[in-house]
């Protein structure tokens, strides 16, 4: 039996036709459950969108404060990426996950409150427990530590602000389209 790095021919070729066969598997329901139209990249951008611009809103915030910029401030934007994602998709998530019998009637705008009524207790929740526990590493006496707590606190808090308002609207917006198809 021929070997390759410790591996027999015969296994390289099963795992190879399974890893084709999963593929072609999820690849076709793939195509299946979710058309061009299912597809939300501009509304996925707009909520990115939302998240660097509260990264911003808090270097600006923080700036005019007067706290120093840090070498800790080179992670802050993945930290703050996260929890904008996370943001959209539990807002998304609650949208995909009303009844049909509870929207069937009401117009866009009733579709987005009523999400929003599921999904702002959530990511209220969340952001106010990462503020506060931002907040509270504030009153270190480390200036660096410091700097970094008072601008994940104004990142949480702006990046909330702006998924609560800007990315419904992009939902409401993106919901219109889907439906005019």
């Amino acid at each position: 039996i021929i070997t390759i790095l410790g591996l027999s021919l015969k296994a390289i070729d099963f795992a190879l036709k399974q890893l084709r066969l999963k593929f072609i598997i999820r690849h076709n329901y793939n195509q299946s459950s979710f058309g061009i139209i299912e597809k939300r990249f501009y509304l996925a951008a707009a909520g990115m969108f939302s998240t660097v611009l509260g990264f911003v809103i808090c270097i600006g915030i923080t700036s005019a404060l007067g706290y120093p910029y840090s070498p800790n401030y080179s992670c802050l934007p993945f930290v703050m990426i996260g929890l904008g994602i996370d943001d959209m998709f539990v807002i998304v998530q609650c949208l995909n996950n009303l009844k049909q019998n509870e929207v069937n009637g009401l117009s866009i705008e009733q579709k987005i409150g009523l999400t929003m009524k599921h999904a702002g207790v959530a990511i209220t929740v969340t952001s106010l427990t990462d503020v506060f526990a931002f907040g509270i590493g504030a009153v270190t006496i480390l200036p660096g530590l410091q700097a970094f707590c008072v601008s994940c606190s104004f990142a949480i808090g702006s990046i909330y602000l702006l998924q609560a308002s800007w990315f419904a609207a992009w939902l409401s917006i993106d919901e219109k389209r889907i439906q005019e198809r």
